[in-house]
């Protein structure tokens, strides 16, 4: 949706509204790694799916700057509780959330009641499905990766990859690879100004006075040389990912059919019990 000369769309919901704003992390550093062709294909395939993705949920573009957006939607029930009297919309509230505490009452022990208290323990009964299933789950999971069919598609990765010019067994493996290569890079008693190498986890984003983004790791940022190294291994892992998708294709085709011919049978065999762990 175009926005006018404020950078706002006209013709926006009012009442009760859900703001989403999204971006892209470091997009300043992706572009000087992809360069600006790439990086400029893959930013508007972004922009594509985003706005494809609100337009199906009634979502309104309000602002959209760089790679950001300021989306808003609007309650789908607003136009039918807007034509409610005011009695009507308090047993319509108390219907979807039961009763609320008076005001100065202790809210903190509040729980949904109504049509919203019924989802919460239809949603919790299935986690207690999870937790009384828990074995037999993993018992399905080995069963699918031992399936002659799952074998017989994965089999033939590590040759696809070898041919694409990546020698690894298997995909832990090349996941693994990287992360030690990265590991080795700034972990480096050199790669930091004052000596220190730091964890992966305390890895970050600065932005900058004037907006510009950057990839920092603890207190300060990496020397030129490791940063160097660290933008290659970044493009050197996008394209074995690419390579593993490639590879992965035969896998793709028969991997949901699998799956879902396991659950179906666990299904069939535990129905009954599935019922009563859900209060059926």
């Amino acid at each position: 949706m175009a926005t006018n000369d404020d950078g706002v769309s006209g013709g926006l919901p009012s009442g009760l509204l859900t703001f989403v704003f999204t971006d892209i992390e470091a997009s300043t550093r992706l572009y000087k790694v992809l360069g600006d062709q790439i990086a400029g294909d893959v930013f508007d395939l972004h922009n594509i799916h985003l706005r494809a993705a609100w337009d199906a949920f009634g979502g309104h573009e309000v602002h959209t700057e760089g790679d950001s957006f300021f989306v808003v939607f609007e309650d789908p029930n607003q136009a039918y509780t807007e034509s409610l009297t005011e009695g009507e919309r308090e047993a319509y509230q108390t219907a979807l959330n039961g009763e609320f505490p008076d005001a100065g009452e202790d809210f903190s022990t509040f729980e949904p009641g109504g049509c919203q208290g019924a989802a919460f323990e239809n949603v919790y009964a299935f986690g207690q499905v999870f937790d009384q299933f828990g074995d037999q789950f993993e018992e399905i999971e080995q069963a699918y990766d031992a399936d002659s069919r799952i074998v017989a598609a994965t089999s033939g990765w590590s040759s696809c990859m070898s041919e694409a010019g990546h020698s690894f067994t298997d995909q832990d493996g090349a996941e693994e690879e990287i992360r030690r290569r990265y590991n080795a890079i700034v972990n480096s008693p050199d790669a930091f100004a004052d000596g220190d190498g730091i964890a992966e986890q305390d890895a970050g984003i600065q932005v900058e006075d004037g907006g510009e983004e950057e990839f920092i790791f603890g207190p300060q940022s990496l020397n030129p040389e490791a940063q160097v190294q660290v933008d290659e291994l970044a493009v050197e892992e996008r394209i074995i990912a690419l390579a593993s998708w490639e590879c992965n294709a035969p896998l793709r085709e028969i991997e949901d059919e699998v799956r879902i011919e396991y659950e179906q049978r666990f299904v069939d065999e535990n129905g009954e019990a599935i019922r009563a762990a859900l209060g059926e």
